[in-house]
């Protein structure tokens, strides 16, 4: 969850990835609202080209960076409907002024990424910190570097 908090009120925007219907990567910077115990909570207008990806295929990558420090996130997202976006504008009162009118926000709708993997770097640290972690039923994967077999683990390589 500390990693969620970092992205959703510290990087808050994050450029994500989707597939168009041809298969081909498509990125979109979409600032993302909120997160709990279920998942990271964004909205998005159903008449956007980013609204119809998503519908097709509900796959994402995402990635955010804020001084040296990355998170990025693989993993499905869920329509919500709009229920939630009164909440999600009071967390985040700038949306009034992108969409003023109860008319403008009735074109929105939310989405949550429920089931995701992703990894946090921060760059600046010495060494240089990295962890993985899981949003969901999705188990956890560890990924890294392979040395070779007669790598003692001495942290060397790290230096």
């Amino acid at each position: 969850m500390h990693y969620l908090s970092i992205l959703v009120h510290e990087m808050h925007t994050s450029i994500m990835a989707t597939v168009d219907e041809q298969h081909r990567p498509v990125t979109c910077a979409i600032d993302l609202m909120d997160y709990d115990d279920q998942g990271i909570y964004f909205l998005t207008a159903k008449g956007k080209s980013f609204y119809t990806r998503l519908k097709h295929c509900p796959y994402l990558s995402l990635s955010a960076l804020q001084d040296q420090r990355c998170i990025s996130l693989q993993g499905e997202a869920r329509e919500l409907g709009n229920e939630r976006i009164p909440d999600l504008f009071a967390k985040n009162p700038y949306m009034y002024t992108i969409y003023p009118t109860e008319s403008s926000r009735e074109a929105l709708t939310v989405f949550v990424i429920e089931n995701a993997s992703g990894e946090y770097f921060d760059l600046a640290a010495r060494p240089i910190f990295r962890e993985c972690f899981t949003l969901g039923q999705v188990p956890l994967a560890k990924e890294g570097y392979w040395i070779n077999d007669r790598c003692r683990q001495c942290g060397q390589c790290l230096m």
